[in-house]
């Protein structure tokens, strides 16, 4: 006789053998450019950073320049 634990545990014809080490190796070099790109965020320039912000700001206006009036992204203009 099956406990109740066992009644209410969903039954998935794929058996799942995930290995988090296993997952941690996989992802290795992954997580060096995730780690080199935040490096490289954190020293940009006082000047670059301000380019990097005016041209998203750009972005923006120019995104929702092409939307329709009420479906707007960044701004309701």
């Amino acid at each position: 006789m099956q406990s109740k634990l066992d009644q209410n545990t969903p039954i998935s014809a794929h058996k799942s053998t995930w290995n988090q080490q296993e997952q941690l190796q996989k992802n290795q070099k992954a997580m060096a450019i995730l780690a080199q790109r935040i490096a490289q965020h954190k020293n940009i320039s006082d000047e670059e950073s301000l380019q990097q912000q005016e041209f998203f700001e750009e972005f923006k206006k120019i995104v929702d320049s092409q939307r329709p009036l009420g479906q707007k992204l960044y701004s309701e203009l």
